[in-house]
């Protein structure tokens, strides 16, 4: 869905929060607000060290109008890595 240039502007998406820039370059940078985190993906991850900085972006886009993207429709994509 990450992928999915349509998609993302039919659902009105305006921000992303890519964790995934250790694997990943943000696919749409011309077409998306990017927050990019260098997270490596594995079970010890320590996500919480990049709270505050994704807190400050939705705070931003919250102030200049577009609205973030309700919980149920957070897209994530798994590159096929098993849990």
């Amino acid at each position: 869905m990450a992928h999915n240039r349509a998609l993302l502007v039919g659902l009105g998406i305006t921000h992303v929060v890519n964790c995934a820039g250790v694997t990943a370059a943000s696919a749409f940078p011309e077409a998306f607000e990017y927050i990019t985190l260098f997270v490596d993906d594995a079970p010890g991850a320590d996500l919480l060290c990049h709270l505050p900085r994704v807190v400050a972006a939705l705070d931003e886009c919250r102030a200049s109008g577009p609205r973030p993207l309700p919980r149920r429709k957070t897209l994530c994509e798994n590159r096929g890595r098993d849990s």
